[in-house]
């Protein structure tokens, strides 16, 4: 191993190789004796390099879970990859009923209301965060209409507003008893 030790007062002139590093009056030496110093003195840290590595006796040693921690990446940028995630998901517009279709669908709740029949319902549930949301369906039976909500037999509630469609289960189209059949 060779000392890389710089020598000031040498001329840097003989071009850019490893001999001069591109530095004008400087040059790296190519051995401790062409630096000018005797015998081992000049190696750097030549009087530790050979000691037997420390071991406290206060504390100990670092698992190497922990040590790893030290090394692990972390988000610089805290909740950048989740604003990323809420940005590229997708919401839907809610369409608008026209007025045919808004008595088609009275129609049909106030008929089931009447009947107790079950129905599925399909709705737009506004999303929280941001402009849209989607479409979801629910079946049940409807209990009541309560102050712009239809209220189903087990409580849950949508607004009226944002019912798009309403029709009869599967279970109620094959049920004898809704068909007329005895």
């Amino acid at each position: 191993m060779r000392s890389r030790q710089e020598i000031p007062g040498r001329s840097g002139k003989e071009g850019n190789g490893p001999e001069n590093n591109g530095a004008e009056g400087f040059r790296q030496a190519d051995s401790r004796e062409e630096a000018g110093q005797p015998g081992n003195a000049g190696w750097p840290y030549e009087d530790i390099v050979n000691l037997p590595h420390h071991v406290s006796q206060t504390h100990l040693p670092m698992t190497p879970l922990n040590r790893a921690a030290q090394f692990a990446p972390f988000a610089a940028l805290t909740g950048y990859e989740d604003a990323v995630e809420e940005t590229a998901r997708l919401t839907d517009e809610e369409a608008e009923l026209d007025e045919s279709a808004v008595e088609e669908l009275n129609r049909k709740l106030t008929g089931a209301a009447a009947d107790g029949r079950e129905l599925r319902i399909t709705y737009f549930q506004p999303d929280d965060r941001k402009a849209g949301g989607k479409y979801a369906e629910i079946s049940g039976v409807i209990r009541r209409f309560e102050g712009g909500d239809l209220v189903l037999a087990d409580g849950r509630r949508i607004p009226l507003e944002h019912i798009a469609d309403a029709d009869r289960t599967e279970r109620e189209r094959n049920c004898p008893a809704v068909r007329g059949e005895q």
